[in-house]
């Protein structure tokens, strides 16, 4: 019997010890590591895009005309033909500039005898000098002439001012063709414009340091897009709208057909470097109990650390919350569990395994 007694009295003094409160029954093993799930600041670039409807125009387009009237007897070239400069492309009827050209070399000619003969006569003071002046302005009133003529007679042909292609021709053979009126249009063929007009709220961005990429695609090539570069912009609005007109410089590629008045998409992305905001996940942000300020807590590499960093709140989006700070690109922060967070805490990032 007292044997019985003494084993409850031992068990009932284990119960007890064993139901006390202050006993610290499941203690972490020092030198335990805090694991922590980590988030990168990734200042994104935000992208605004747009499209606009284009029109493809040439770089350089002139209108070529006879300098002088007559009839026009021969095209040498046709409409689309590519031409290298100074290739003959129509000619005007010469034949009376050839006329006016004998004439006036045969006047210069007599000018020229005149005058060598006043000129020994006058050297031996055997004519006077109102004869030999005479003689002189003779002579170069014909090589005036006669310079005139070989102009005029130039007059009646037309070269290519550029290597280019010829847009149109706006005349036919045999038709009288009247001094400077257009008979051909031709544009250079190695370079296109293409003409967008850009709303006034996007038109201030033309002029700055942030950066526009563009791109342009075609109906004919859907499936292409081609690079162009800003050539000019106008600074005034387009009449009856409050638009400006933008011209994008475009370099057909090889072995594609690109022509004047084609249509055109113009892709525009503005993109806006973000500096001073950064999206985060909410769970990320806490509050600081004594100061009521916000904080994010950032993981130190080296060290293998955690501090806290004071940062302003955002808006809240579907990615997350904005929150502004001392934070920079590539920056590391706690992303859950900072609630067991305490300053210059070690921990390690927590690295998810397939299957865990």
């Amino acid at each position: 019997m007292k044997a019985v007694l003494t084993t409850i009295a031992i068990s009932t003094t284990l119960l007890i010890a064993g139901c006390d409160p202050h006993q610290q029954t499941f203690n972490e093993p020092e030198g335990v590591i805090q694991p922590v799930k980590l988030f990168t600041i990734d200042h994104n670039l935000s992208v605004k895009k747009r499209t606009f409807p284009g029109k493809v125009a040439s770089t350089k387009k002139v209108d070529i005309a006879f300098r002088v009237s007559g009839q026009l007897i021969n095209f040498y070239k046709t409409a689309g033909s590519t031409l290298k400069k100074g290739e003959l492309i129509a000619q005007l009827d010469d034949r009376d500039a050839r006329n006016t050209l004998a004439d006036r070399q045969a006047r210069f000619d007599i000018a020229k005898l005149q005058f060598e003969r006043s000129d020994k006569l006058y050297a031996k003071q055997l004519t006077s000098r109102v004869e030999y002046d005479t003689a002189k302005a003779q002579l170069t009133s014909a090589k005036a002439a006669l310079e005139l003529a070989k102009s005029n007679l130039s007059y009646h042909q037309v070269f290519a001012p550029y290597d280019g292609t010829i847009a149109s021709i706006n005349a036919d053979n045999f038709q009288v063709i009247g001094m400077n009126q257009p008979v051909i249009t031709f544009q250079k063929a190695d370079q296109l414009d293409v003409k967008i007009q850009v709303p006034e709220y996007l038109a201030k961005y033309l002029n700055s340091e942030q950066k526009i990429q563009s791109v342009v695609t075609f109906a004919s090539l859907p499936e292409q897009q081609f690079a162009i570069s800003l050539r000019e912009y106008a600074t005034e609005v387009t009449p009856g709208t409050q638009s400006f007109e933008v011209t994008y410089t475009l370099t057909p590629p090889a072995n594609t057909t690109i022509l004047p008045g084609m249509s055109a998409e113009v892709y525009l992305a503005l993109i806006e470097p973000q500096t001073t905001e950064v999206i985060v996940p909410i769970q990320a942000v806490s509050t600081d109990d004594h100061t009521g300020e916000s904080l994010v807590w950032k993981y130190d590499p080296l060290t293998s650390v955690v501090n806290p960093i004071p940062i302003k709140i955002g808006e809240i989006t579907k990615d997350g919350i904005q929150v502004y700070g001392d934070l920079a690109h590539g920056d590391k922060i706690v992303s859950a569990g900072i609630t067991q967070l305490t300053p210059n805490l070690k921990v390690k990032p927590l690295v998810w395994k397939r299957g865990v």
